[in-house]
């Protein structure tokens, strides 16, 4: 597949994910005052009729990332890209994490996007910079619990983090293609 095709793919992805990130938090904002403790979360902001668009652009995301992540990755590390994609997909066929069942689903999904995304991205273009970025927000996360005396959901800490996830997701695949061209 052409670079330029990988890339259209994966800038498509990249701006749909952030194109919901951004409406949903500001949805968030509009209603609650601050933003939404997950990006998972942001399922229960969305109106009842309207519910499905979380699992379809983390579904859609996963897809259209997946034919460019695997091209950037060579032979014996593309089962971290490949099931890092599968992590999404398990977020986005089981949004309802209040559900029991759902749940199970939801959180192994989350644990393996995680998981392997962040192996993918250090075996991609090593680890130095993720673990800095990591150090940084545990140290904020450490300074706002102890100092600050703030709960972990007043500093949304999960809606950082997973926020962290994407961007070292796409931001290895952009300098990924960026190297191929």
């Amino acid at each position: 597949m052409a670079t330029t095709t990988l890339i259209v793919l994966s800038a498509i992805s990249l701006l749909t994910m952030l194109t919901y990130v951004i409406s949903t938090a500001y949805v968030s904002i509009r209603k609650n005052g601050h933003l939404p403790s997950s990006v998972s979360s942001t399922y229960y902001l969305l109106c009842q009729k309207h519910k499905w668009i979380f699992g379809a652009v983390l579904i859609a995301c996963a897809l259209l990332v997946c034919p460019a992540i695997l091209q950037v990755t060579p032979d014996p590390f593309t089962f971290t890209a490949f099931i890092s994609a599968v992590g999404l997909i398990m977020i986005g066929t089981a949004p309802n994490f209040n559900d029991k069942f759902e749940f199970k689903i939801h959180a192994t999904g989350a644990f393996i996007l995680w998981a392997f995304g962040h192996l993918w991205a250090s075996l991609m273009i090593g680890t130095y910079g993720f673990l800095q970025l990591w150090i940084a927000f545990f140290a904020c996360v450490l300074y706002g619990m102890l100092v600050k005396k703030m709960t972990w959901d007043d500093m949304r800490v999960m809606f950082y983090g997973e926020l962290i996830t994407i961007c070292t997701i796409y931001g290895t695949l952009f300098y990924k293609l960026i190297i191929i061209l």
